[in-house]
């Protein structure tokens, strides 16, 4: 799996969730710029020295970021809060 699969993934989307979802990619390409693009759990995932730290999805009514890593959910938590 690769960037041109994750690239059909979202061309499959409706709007808003395409462009929501791209947004957020770009978003985390910026952060980690050197992280591989792949589809891991048939969602657009980001490896990064091999491992999952990454990921998003669209549903029916929602679209969802996936923090592949416990890590991330504790530096969210004021973010999160509520």
């Amino acid at each position: 799996m690769s960037v041109t699969d994750v690239d059909a993934y979202l061309r499959n989307l409706d709007e808003p969730k395409r462009s929501t979802l791209a947004s957020l990619r770009r978003t985390i390409l910026e952060i980690i710029p050197e992280a591989e693009q792949v589809i891991s759990y048939r969602v657009p995932a980001f490896k990064l020295n091999g491992a999952l730290v990454a990921g998003f999805a669209a549903f029916t009514n929602h679209v969802a970021y996936l923090p592949f890593s416990g890590s991330v959910l504790s530096q969210l938590a004021d973010d999160l809060a509520g």
